[in-house]
């Protein structure tokens, strides 16, 4: 599989998190928490000579690339399914997320 991540520039480093960190890789229709900012992307493909594709490995794939990353989240903003006269495998855009939890209103 290709992978391919982008910083976005003039945000500051994030802390990795290790490639088995509790992310989740939310769905295209998820609605998102206000507070979350993109701060990078990745794309998983084809490289031409792809055999482990399937759509649970560059889910996987993701997490791991956004836990060293040092992201909170991952959301998928494309999805092509395999097909018989392009790619065999899914291929993937996502972005990185870091979500601050909102602060509750002071008393």
């Amino acid at each position: 599989m290709a992978v391919q991540t982008v910083t976005r520039p003039n945000l500051p480093s994030l802390t990795p998190r290790g490639a088995a960190c509790a992310l989740t890789v939310y769905p295209m229709d998820h609605v998102l928490d206000g507070s979350c900012v993109e701060v990078g992307d990745v794309y998983v493909g084809d490289t031409g000579f792809s055999t482990d594709c399937g759509l649970e490995r560059v889910r996987d794939t993701i997490r791991a690339a956004a836990c060293r990353y040092g992201a909170d989240a991952a959301q998928i903003v494309s999805h092509h399914e395999p097909s018989f006269f392009g790619s065999t495998c899914h291929q993937v855009r996502a972005r990185f997320l870091v979500c601050k939890p909102e602060e509750p209103d002071a008393v």
